[in-house]
């Protein structure tokens, strides 16, 4: 999104990264990198980064070791297709939308080459980028469904391995006594149709309290 600024070109070296990530991990802290290029992807992974975001230019090598790692990746397809989607007749600039279209291919073939392989997948959505909209969350479960993802890995993804993406896992996982209670009922299976997600909430309980009930 910045004007002059070549996708794929790395900012960070392996020995900057590894010394950030040792600090945050002494402090309990999860790290995360927005990595687009293949360079600035594995300087991150062997630096010992906690999770991948974007990952537009993955090769083998970068698969094999988030793999290994169980470093999970999050490929924020949301931002790639809200750009494209409106585009400049929105107002999104011209160089935005034509890096976009750029990137596109290689982008949805990282997310290919992580499905095939079992790399851990996690729903997030680069929120702030031109029409992403913070809370919006669920579109990007939908996205992982059109690229070949099933319902039921999309949810994970965008439930308990986002939550050990974060490291609350602990706080969010099965429903048991002393845990917070969030439920969302639907009308309809998400399993079988994901957007019932998006189209058909009736109820929505947040921390044991319900806080929409349109039944």
């Amino acid at each position: 999104m910045t004007p002059g600024f070549e996708p794929g070109a790395a900012q960070l070296t392996e020995e900057e990264l590894r010394a950030g990530i040792e600090e945050a991990h002494k402090a309990g802290r999860k790290t995360a990198t927005h990595a687009m290029g293949t360079e600035g992807i594995l300087n991150a992974l062997r630096a010992g980064i906690d999770s991948i975001e974007h990952g537009v230019y993955m090769n083998e090598e970068a698969i094999s070791l988030m793999k290994k790692k169980g470093v999970p990746f999050i490929p924020t397809l949301s931002a790639l297709h809200h750009i494209l989607n409106r585009g400049v007749e929105a107002g999104i600039p011209a160089f935005a939308v034509e890096k976009t279209q750029r990137v596109k291919p290689h982008h949805l073939n990282s997310v290919r080459m992580a499905r095939e392989t079992g790399v851990v997948v996690a729903a997030g959505t680069d929120a702030g980028t031109p029409f992403n909209e913070h809370g919006q969350n669920l579109g990007e479960m939908i996205f992982l469904v059109e690229q070949g993802y099933s319902p039921a890995d999309a949810l994970r993804a965008g439930t308990s391995i986002a939550a050990r993406a974060l490291g609350v896992e602990k706080d969010f996982r099965h429903r048991a006594g002393g845990q917070s209670g969030d439920l969302v009922v639907v009308k309809g299976n998400p399993l079988e149709d994901m957007k019932t997600l998006l189209t058909s909430v009736a109820v929505v309980m947040q921390g044991g309290k319900v806080v929409r009930n349109d039944l």
